[in-house]
């Protein structure tokens, strides 16, 4: 198992400052570990608050997304080794996926592990560069005719402006007035300008780039957003191909948890298609 290299410019936002963003970030000779190591070494850490892939909002002064803590008082959980390199590994109960657990990771050997999870089933989204392995459980039974996800994308597309490039990767839910739906989709920003705290390089034409979790209710008329769920943030270059995204819910789908950590062994993703 070797340490996770990015491939492109992975860089965690830390502040918005007028028009370009104070970053702590890692260049393509760095590792993940590394760049946090650094980071940890220059500033004291809040161990309460989830800072990695965090970005400030500068009017409300507070985090668009954070992760959910989890309870130090309970003792179930997940654990498993991903045998390709790992950068991000998140939970989500199912059937709940707007509250997301973050893994600790070893980078050295690709094990993670979330403790202190309530009981229940979870699903998995193992991020790591350009790929996003995830189980996410959007529907427990899709309906959805070809005008409903016509009328779904459409307005996703619409939404957000400040990405105007979106992929959707899954779209499901229940068809007719007063039921929901939920996507999970790709967001990018094809222009921007951040800054390395650590080097004091300026770098420029990056784009930024969000998976999103997106819940949608009939309304009669058509689709309306309710919620949109970050599930991370990075910045990557120009040329970095978009997110080669896997749906493998036969791994990474409805694994319990009880009283106990639950192993869920090793992952060889890069073999598993369904």
């Amino acid at each position: 198992m070797k340490t996770t290299k990015n491939h492109i410019l992975n860089i965690t936002c830390a502040l918005t400052i007028g028009s370009s963003l104070v970053c702590a970030g890692e260049d393509t000779g760095k590792t993940l570990n590394d760049r946090q190591k650094s980071y940890e070494n220059n500033r004291e850490v809040n161990p309460d608050f989830v800072r990695e892939r965090d970005v400030i909002n500068p009017d409300r002064k507070a985090n668009t997304f954070a992760y959910t803590k989890c309870d130090d008082t309970l003792v179930g959980g997940i654990t498993g080794q991903v045998m390709q390199s790992t950068e991000l590994v998140l939970a989500a109960a199912t059937g709940e996926p707007n509250k997301l657990y973050r893994a600790v990771i070893d980078n050295t050997t690709g094990t993670f592990l979330f403790k202190g999870l309530p009981v229940g089933r979870y699903d998995i989204l193992v991020f790591d560069g350009n790929f996003c392995y995830e189980g996410i459980t959007l529907s427990r039974e899709n309906t959805l005719t070809d005008l409903d996800r016509e009328q779904i994308s459409q307005t996703i597309m619409k939404s957000e402006p400040f990405y105007p490039n979106k992929t959707l990767w899954r779209i499901e839910g229940q068809t007719g007035q007063g039921n929901e739906a939920q996507v999970i989709a790709s967001f990018y920003h094809p222009k921007g300008t951040a800054i390395d705290p650590f080097a004091g390089d300026v770098i420029q034409d990056l784009w930024k780039r969000n998976v999103k979790i997106i819940s949608l209710k009939h309304v009669g008329a058509g689709w309306q957003i309710t919620n949109s769920r970050a599930c991370n943030s990075d910045w990557i270059m120009k040329d970095s191909s978009e997110f080669i995204h896997r749906f493998v819910p036969s791994a990474l789908s409805k694994i319990r948890v009880t009283d106990e950590i639950k192993n869920i062994g090793k992952l060889d993703l890069s073999s598993l298609t369904r």
